[in-house]
């Protein structure tokens, strides 16, 4: 384990130094891995320790993006560019629904609605309860390529809230839109951060559909029926 745990801190210590290209490389590896459970390893090292940044307040010093920002938000002080290692809530909490309209759109036409009836609850369960698995499943290892490009996107766009200093709550929909209410736009930037959403939404939809339609990708609600699937479903005619 030694050899692991170097790895392990000579790739996080790169994402903290590296600027934008360690934030892009942050989001994007944490969206990649998750079919192997490794993206723990990118994540917490940053949310949950002195990489992610510290805070001295009252006689006591926060460690960890999330604990610093908590501790920020509680205490009515500015976010600090740490917040930075939260987003990766951002894709969870706004990509997917473009993932799963994209999906809804490329359908059969005679399987539209049952696929909608199938993603949309799983888009609302990524979107409020951070939990992606279930959409992530259905084409990480059916379509590549388009887990590939959802992990770039992901990354892109944490690197772009960086970029317009956004420095809000960006996990769970309805936390995200409360609490930066709560804490002002003067300190959280969240107009821009919800216009980033909106467009990330749109990449998804466009990224996904292209790649669907020149891929010929079978994903949700693209399923072909065989004649002899469907023959054996159909009624017996009486005699």
């Amino acid at each position: 384990w030694p050899p692991v745990q170097q790895g392990i801190t000579a790739l996080t210590g790169f994402i903290a130094s590296s600027g934008n290209v360690g934030l892009f490389l942050y989001g994007f590896l944490e969206r990649l891995l998750i079919p192997t459970g490794l993206h723990h390893l990118v994540y917490m090292p940053f949310q949950f320790s002195r990489l992610g940044g510290q805070l001295a307040a009252d006689g006591v010093t926060y460690v960890g993006a999330y604990v610093v920002m908590m501790t920020e938000y509680n205490l009515g002080l500015p976010f600090s560019e740490g917040i930075v290692w939260m987003y990766t809530g951002f894709t969870k909490t706004f990509g997917y629904f473009g993932i799963t309209a994209a999906f809804i759109f490329c359908a059969r036409r005679e399987n539209r609605k049952k696929t909608a009836a199938v993603l949309v609850p799983l888009a609302f369960t990524a979107s409020l309860a951070s939990i992606t698995e279930p959409l992530d499943f259905m084409f990480c290892f059916s379509a590549p390529i388009l887990w590939v490009a959802h992990a770039c996107i992901s990354g892109l766009f944490i690197v772009l809230l960086h970029i317009f200093h956004v420095t809000g709550f960006t996990t769970n929909l309805l936390g995200s839109i409360l609490m930066n209410l709560s804490a002002g736009a003067d300190k959280t930037n969240y107009p821009t951060l919800y216009l980033l959403a909106l467009c990330q939404i749109a990449v998804y939809f466009v990224v996904f559909t292209l790649l669907i339609k020149a891929f010929n990708l079978h994903t949700p609600g693209r399923e072909e029926v065989s004649t002899e699937t469907a023959g054996s479903d159909a009624p017996a005619k009486k005699a």
